[in-house]
């Protein structure tokens, strides 16, 4: 038999299993304008970072993030040092009240720092209370902060103990164990086909249930889980998949007061989100037109209500 009798058929059928697969994959791509969400001029071109792309300020002023380094710009960093200069030079800080965002110069410290051959850890940042800096992370312990407030911005190294800010930079595990309970709220599945929702309080009260699209080995993936500090809302992805296939992420947010089974969409496909301090408003990483940027959803405020309980069941 001629070698292309075997190929041509095993491509067709290669071919139709993907399409099948892409079509089985549940919902595309979702533009999260259409849901409400405001693009923040600027942070068009966001990078992944480990899926930790930014932080947003106690305060909710202030946003960290950092550019992707263009495919011909990382061509050119072949070595360590000049790899780390040009990560501290891709961070913005960014001004959540005017929505511009301001590039981050380097003091002889930072630059000494990257001449040691010291590596960065790839992390959008993390906000320490006590001083108002934003820090990033350097192997072995190690930090650089800006101090947001300044009249020019700087990384600076900060003397510190190795790890002493480990508290306010936790690494995030997403591995979860059934039922998990995160304020009043029970992930009661999650896993094969289904994930659930419910009350912590009332395991009868669903507040999200997402199943898998009807093709067999289909199956959803639950992450990106996040609860606000008054807990109030819980913000999540589920990203359907066959096998290896991964479909796009899709992003959620349940309120503890809104009615069963209809928690609010964000868009397609999600990379990563994070609440801000007031818990009535939520950041995505959010790619729309082959172009990754943050998005920003402003939801009803819960008034003077006090903190829901945890349960304790």
């Amino acid at each position: 038999m001629h070698p292309l009798q075997i190929r041509y058929p095993i491509r067709i059928a290669g071919v139709a299993m993907l399409l099948l697969v892409g079509a089985s994959c549940g919902p595309g791509p979702l533009d999260p304008r259409a849901t409400g969400g405001q693009l923040l001029p600027g942070t068009e071109g966001v990078d992944y970072l480990g899926g930790r792309p930014f932080s947003i300020s106690p305060d909710g002023q202030w946003m960290l993030f950092s550019k992707l380094v263009a495919d011909d710009a990382a061509d050119a960093l072949d070595d360590l040092e000049s790899l780390t200069l040009r990560q501290l030079q891709a961070f913005v800080l960014y001004d959540l009240g005017e929505l511009k965002g301001t590039p981050l110069e380097l003091s002889a410290g930072a630059r000494e720092f990257a001449a040691s051959g010291a590596a960065l850890l790839p992390d959008g940042g993390c906000w320490i209370p006590d001083d108002g800096r934003v820090v990033v992370r350097g192997e072995f312990g190690r930090y650089l902060g800006v101090d947001p407030n300044s009249d020019r911005p700087v990384w600076e190294v900060i003397e510190s103990e190795p790890f002493a800010y480990e508290e306010y930079c936790p690494r995030e595990v997403n591995q979860r164990v059934e039922p998990a309970t995160l304020g009043p709220f029970q992930i009661a599945h999650a896993g094969d086909r289904l994930v659930i929702i419910v009350d912590a309080h009332d395991p009868h009260k669903i507040f999200a249930m997402h199943r898998a699209p009807k093709f067999p080995g289909m199956g959803l993936l639950l992450g990106d889980v996040h609860l606000t500090h008054d807990g109030w809302r819980l913000a999540y992805t589920i990203t359907p998949h066959f096998g290896s296939f991964v479909a796009n992420a899709r992003g959620f947010v349940v309120s503890y007061d809104a009615p069963p089974e209809r928690p609010m969409v964000l868009g397609s496909p999600v990379y990563a989100i994070q609440w801000g301090p007031d818990g009535s408003t939520v950041f995505a990483d959010v790619e729309h037109e082959r172009q990754a940027a943050i998005y920003r959803w402003r939801l009803p405020r819960h008034g003077n209500e006090k903190t829901i309980p945890v349960a304790t069941r």
